[in-house]
């Protein structure tokens, strides 16, 4: 083939292969993009926050949704008219008691090693505690991710799973791991300041449950 005759016909390929480059990238969305929603610096190397999926029941109303306890309480406050929020502000009890720990290995209060936690408020905890404790619900986190799971006057509880498959577990012992935390590591500086904590609790399942504060 001659060049003079070579070069149209190059010229002609060149939008189909333009076309077809597109319609490849179109086809093949990002993975990353598909589970990653935030990296923060609480967060250990190589693991990615991820939105907290909840299932179960609460007061006989079915629950299948994602976000900390707080947003999905204000969800079904909206969608049903059977749940209200303001009946479980009543119904919590200020019972701080460590329930469900038989399999609760540590308890590390901050400072804890390798982190720069700082600690978070223990009224919002204690409150995102007694949510947790609300029905039958089951908290599901992705392999080696961090859900938060409660946040509140920037106070978070999170669930980290540091295993290779995603991971489900009672909300309400998510709870009690962080309940432990409230109980062992309190702190006030003053008679006259509000009560802190922070700190993780470890399971024998290999994962956690970090307390500390947050921007919610």
């Amino acid at each position: 083939m001659k060049f003079s005759t070579f070069i149209p016909k190059l010229a002609m390929l060149a939008p189909a292969v333009l076309l077809l480059n597109v319609e490849i990238s179109i086809a093949a969305p990002s993975l990353q993009g598909a589970h990653l929603t935030e990296r923060g610096s609480h967060i250990p190397e190589h693991y990615n926050i991820v939105p907290l999926l909840v299932t179960g029941n609460i007061n006989g109303v079915s629950i299948n949704h994602t976000g900390t306890v707080e947003e999905i309480f204000a969800q079904l406050d909206a969608e049903d008219n059977a749940f209200k929020l303001s009946d479980l502000a009543v119904s919590a009890t200020s019972d701080l008691q460590t329930r469900d720990t038989a399999y609760m290995t540590d308890v590390n209060c901050i400072p804890v090693l390798g982190q720069t936690w700082n600690r978070a408020n223990g009224g919002a905890i204690s409150t995102g505690i007694n949510y947790l404790r609300q029905g039958y619900m089951s908290c599901w986190v992705n392999a080696h991710s961090c859900a938060r799971v409660s946040c509140s006057w920037d106070s978070g509880i999170y669930f980290c799973n540091n295993n290779n498959y995603n991971a489900g577990h009672p909300c309400a012992q998510i709870g009690d791991y962080a309940a432990a935390i409230y109980n062992r590591c309190k702190y006030q500086k003053n008679m006259f300041s509000d009560k802190e904590v922070g700190g993780q609790a470890w399971d024998n399942g290999n994962w956690n449950v970090p307390v500390h504060k947050d921007r919610c």
